[in-house]
């Protein structure tokens, strides 16, 4: 059980990853031609999106890091990673929890 949800976890991260890659092209982020030049170093199309989407990215993760210190759902979560016997004992369900996750 546990190397098929490392595969289905794999499968999903690229799935999202070519997901962001086809919305890219979609938009002309990616086009081949594309590039800047600050100075000495050349900055290509994918680094100038990155660059733009700083903002975005640095707030889902302070949302995710509030999820997981300050709701119910998101502690089950980390009591689960760090000792899944112990949180059984505390009334947490891991099955329903890893579904939810």
């Amino acid at each position: 059980m546990p190397a098929s949800e490392i595969i289905a976890s794999l499968a999903i991260g690229i799935a999202i990853m070519e997901l962001f890659r086809w919305r890219g092209y979609k938009r002309g982020l990616y086009a081949p031609s594309f590039c800047c030049w600050v100075g000495e170093y050349r900055w290509s199309n994918d680094r100038l999106a990155a660059a733009h989407h700083h903002r975005r990215w640095l707030r889902m993760m302070c949302s995710l890091w509030l999820f997981t210190h300050y709701t119910k759902m998101g502690l089950s979560l980390r009591a689960i990673a760090q000792d899944k016997h112990a949180s059984m004992m505390s009334g947490i369900e891991p099955d329903r929890t890893a579904v939810i996750s």
